[in-house]
């Protein structure tokens, strides 16, 4: 709850104790809390280098590397806990979720049926699977699937992506209203509000200062519909900022051309929530919109 606090705490026992790896693997916990995604690894890095018989750790490094966009390199973390530990059912989830943003979704759906055979009960596992299935048409091996997803999204226990349940066969309007409350509880838990200074009155006329965050600064079917709107903006009235959060570096034709459609265009992948809000907070922006929602690389924590 007290991510800030938790980092101090674990930074100052690595003073004492620098080759303590559940220290490190703990400190690499409360960053990912604040998206410190880049520090997280690089703790984790050292919690391994002490100790890399830890499957837990090996899990986590695969999750950090997924949240900055390299699923190819958190396959590697995810098989070398599965030599250390195979019987872990949500291990064999995450991988699957590995797959399946490397669009690999027969394997995807190899290692969601693993993980049932670990977890048959699992609720959530059968959703992601559902999931999976559908986006690869495989419709006969839904049936079966169909009520324990509904049973899953009506226990009050559902935590999930909650896109799927709209081609959901048997959902009602009151499933889909469950399932998206289930999934905005579950992204604002991952999310700390972050201390705001208050906004500075202007003190002279100026042009009105627009903000768009974004994590699809890229070549990405937003940015294909929106860059001629941004380009459109009057520059003698408005003042535009494009503020980038997706997990990589990216490059080309599209991101050249969004660059230019902006006044300022800042990169913030690399940084935390709390960084994040304060280069924003200096922008002094009289509208922020959060172009990404609940999508992929979204950064609630920002916004919040």
């Amino acid at each position: 709850e007290r991510p800030q606090q938790a980092i101090a705490s674990y930074e100052s026992g690595l003073d004492l104790a620098p080759g303590h790896a559940k220290l490190w693997s703990s400190l690499a916990e409360a960053l990912v809390l604040v998206h410190r995604m880049p520090d997280a690894l690089a703790c984790l890095e050292k919690a391994l280098a002490i100790d890399d018989s830890n499957v837990d750790v090996w899990i986590s490094m695969g999750d950090v590397l997924r949240v900055l966009g390299r699923s190819d390199l958190a396959l590697e973390r995810y098989d070398k806990a599965l030599q250390l530990n195979p019987g872990i059912p949500h291990l064999w989830t995450h991988r699957a979720l590995a797959f399946k943003e490397l669009r690999r979704l027969d394997e995807s759906v190899e290692a969601l049926k693993r993980a049932r055979e670990l977890a048959p009960g699992d609720l959530a596992i059968a959703y992601i699977l559902m999931s999976q299935l559908q986006h690869l048409a495989r419709w006969h091996e839904l049936e079966a699937l169909w009520p324990e997803v509904l049973q899953h999204v009506r226990s009050g226990d559902f935590a999930q992506d909650s896109f799927a349940m709209l081609s959901h066969p048997h959902a009602t309007a009151h499933d889909l209203l469950l399932a998206g409350a289930g999934y905005a509880a579950l992204v604002r838990g991952g999310t700390t509000p972050v201390q705001r200074a208050p906004a500075a009155n202007a003190s002279a006329p100026r042009r009105l200062r627009v903000g768009y965050l974004s994590a699809d600064f890229r070549d990405h079917p937003l940015s294909l519909l929106m860059v001629g709107v941004f380009e459109a903006h009057d520059k003698t009235r408005f003042e535009t900022f494009g503020l980038s959060i997706y997990p990589q570096p990216a490059a080309g034709p599209m991101r050249t051309r969004l660059q230019g459609a902006f006044d300022q265009f800042i990169d913030l992948h690399a940084v935390g929530n709390a960084e994040a809000v304060a280069r924003i907070a200096q922008l002094q922006l009289d509208i922020l919109v959060d172009l990404t929602g609940y999508t992929s690389f979204c950064r609630p924590g920002i916004v919040v």
